[in-house]
């Protein structure tokens, strides 16, 4: 298994076959940033060496996009909390998608994923990361990741969670034992 920033063209078709195999999206392909975008963009990839039907294939991806003049996807339902954020000095990081194949050893990826993310969210001087998922995920990224829930959820969004992590705890999360983790369903 070899985890990194996804640099080649290659390597984000994987990423995107992936995501795309777990988080389909009818009649339409999902759209990972070129890979000489690292300015906006970070894609994590788990990469299996040892091929299965002669090709590597993708074991886990996470994307990361960084707070831009354009904003973030969660401004669409986030956008006062955002803004708060934003006003008080905040400077985001979204995890913008996450997958993982369901045969892959969960536990010896996600600290190398997680290694291989501090060093963008390090350059983008990021304070906070970001996500929204539903309540069934938000116990695998609070309970596993270190991820809060956020009190302000919009009456549209019930289904969906907004869960924060200071960027600061990425750092302590490389260095610490992750027993027992489970997949989110």
């Amino acid at each position: 298994m070899r985890v990194g920033l996804a640099a080649s063209a290659w390597q984000l078709e994987q990423a995107r076959q992936l995501l795309e195999h777990f988080q389909p999206v009818p009649g339409q392909k999902l759209n990972l940033p070129p890979a000489s975008l690292v300015t906006e963009r970070a894609v994590a990839l788990a990469l299996q060496i040892a091929p299965r039907h002669g090709k590597p294939r993708a074991q886990g991806v996470i994307t990361l996009r960084c707070d831009s003049a354009a904003g973030l996807a969660l401004d669409r339902h986030h956008h006062e909390t955002l803004e708060q954020m934003r006003a008080e000095g905040a400077r985001l990081v979204e995890v913008e998608q996450l997958a993982f194949d369901r045969q892959a050893p969960l536990l010896a990826l996600i600290k190398p994923m997680l290694q291989v993310l501090s060093s963008p969210v390090k350059t983008w001087e990021a304070t906070d990361i970001l996500a929204e998922c539903t309540r069934l995920q938000a116990a695998f990224y609070c309970g596993q990741l270190g991820f809060k829930r956020l009190q302000n959820r919009p009456p549209n969004r019930a289904d969906k969670i907004l869960l924060h992590l200071p960027s600061t705890r990425l750092v302590a999360l490389q260095s610490r034992h992750l027993p027992e983790i489970r997949r989110p369903d």
